[in-house]
Formats: C-alpha cells, structure tokens, sequence
C-alpha cells in the first residue's frame, strides 16, 4: 500500500488511479486529507469537533454498509 506525504487537514490530490497524497491513516476527499475512522466507534475517533461518517469510499462493491468512515 502506497502512503502519501501530505499529512491530516491539508490539500490533498489523487492520480489517474484513486491513490492519494496524504499519509497514512488518512485519505484524501473534498481536496483534504481526512482521518478514517471506525463507524462502530473503536480505534481511530475523531475528537471532539468532529463525527466518523460514512462516504463511498469505503463501501465493498455492490455493498450497502460501509466499512468505514471519514472525520468531518
């Protein structure tokens, strides 16, 4: 798995193939890298100003339930 640089609250881009600019732990939506989060509330919260929700980026194909979330 590739690992960008460009670290958590910063502008972020993905290339031709969906990979991403941010670090680890992070992905890149809205053109900032974002923290993942667990929506089932485990490991990786969001703090307090922000909520773990869920996107379609983490949704297995032809799944309906995400897998995880994004802090926003």
């Amino acid at each position: 798995m590739f690992a960008g640089a460009t670290p958590q609250g910063l502008p972020c881009t993905r290339d031709t193939f969906g990979a991403d600019t941010c670090v680890s732990g992070t992905t890149c939506h809205l053109g900032q890298c974002r923290t993942i989060c667990d929506l089932q509330g485990g490991a990786g919260g969001c703090g307090a100003q922000l909520t773990c929700q869920a996107t379609e980026l983490f949704h297995m194909c032809a799944s309906a339930t995400a897998l995880a979330g994004i802090c926003l």
